[in-house]
């Protein structure tokens, strides 16, 4: 009995000291902790990408030829760059997938917040068709760690073209004893006055009252022009009309318009003077209109001036236009 008592009470004796032991053990492992190093572990290759492009065609900038101007942003994203050769020598130029040689005009570092280095650049004569895109090549920015850039294509929204449309003529003849004109366009083109254009902007229709013959210029989105001859034959109609001119620093021909009366030339106090004329359109013989013509004059009642250029007197109101060289009452 007395020895199974001993060997119990030994027992519990290694079982209470291995547990203080571990317990003792265990509160200075946890106490004692210690910085070994720190890693700055980079996964990230340099990364080049076009954050801005812009032609200098104003209406269409989306549309460029050899004469307008590109400009733009390239970013280059890397904060441990340790070779950095990103220069215009490692810059390609892309229209339709082939290599042009433009004129680079500017081309510099602009930005740099220790991250993010912002290069801007601008070129013309950019030569050919096609979509404009910009070639990067791989490794020519390395980081820390060892890693460069990859190859990279930079597309963009811009279209190139250099080549003038190519339109055709076609006379509709309509009610009215009027006509049609058709421009037919092999692209689409720009609006022009006067003129209905369709939704593909590659059709360009107007009715002509009268016969009509003139030369006239078709602009595409990237300014490349040609003329087509605008050619109405068949419309029959004469049209009479009346108009002024008022400004003499500015002759623009105001068809259909009554006179400006002192009011609307009022601002200029040198020649406040308007020339009354008549237009007429259409297939018929000079002889056909007789017509007088006057010069009116704002300048006041009981008021006249000579003309500075002819040395003809004019009077205030209404004036029969003269011909200067043989001073005589001009009728036509």
């Amino acid at each position: 009995m007395h020895k199974i008592t001993k060997i119990f009470i030994s027992f519990l004796l290694i079982v209470i000291f291995n547990i203080t032991f571990y317990t003792v053990s265990a509160k200075y492992v946890i106490d004692d902790i210690y910085t070994v190093a720190k890693l700055d572990i980079d996964r990230c290759k340099p990364q080049i990408t076009l954050t801005k492009i812009i032609s200098s065609n104003s209406n269409y900038p989306t549309y460029a030829n050899k004469k307008h101007t590109i400009s733009g942003h390239i970013k280059l994203t890397e904060k441990n760059i340790v070779r950095n050769d990103f220069s215009l020598e490692h810059i390609q130029i892309l229209v339709a997938n082939k290599v042009i040689e433009p004129n680079f005009k500017t081309f510099s570092l602009v930005s740099d917040n220790g991250v993010d280095k912002i290069y801007e650049f601008s070129f013309d004569n950019t030569t050919t068709d096609g979509s404009l895109a910009i070639f990067i090549p791989s490794g020519i920015v390395e980081d820390k760690s060892g890693q460069v850039n990859d190859e990279t294509i930079l597309s963009t929204n811009i279209y190139v073209d250099n080549t003038p449309p190519v339109a055709s003529f076609q006379e509709i003849s309509s009610s009215d004893n009027k006509s049609k004109a058709e421009i037919s366009v092999n692209e689409a083109v720009r609006p022009l006055s006067g003129w209905d254009i369709s939704d593909d902007c590659k059709i360009l229709t107007k009715e002509f009252n009268n016969y009509i013959s003139y030369s006239l210029p078709i602009v595409d989105l990237a300014e490349n022009s040609s003329d087509i001859l605008v050619d109405i034959k068949n419309a029959t109609n004469i049209v009479l009309q009346y108009g002024s001119f008022d400004d003499y620093s500015n002759q623009t021909l105001v068809s259909s318009g009554s006179i400006s009366s002192p009011n609307t030339i009022s601002s200029n106090s040198i020649c406040k003077t308007e020339a009354i004329f008549m237009k007429l359109d259409g297939n018929i013989p000079s002889s056909s209109l007789q017509a007088r013509c006057y010069v009116y004059t704002h300048w006041g009642n009981g008021t006249s001036k000579a003309c500075n250029y002819s040395e003809l007197l004019y009077s205030h109101g209404y004036n029969p236009w003269l011909d200067y060289n043989c001073r005589k009452q001009h009728y036509v």
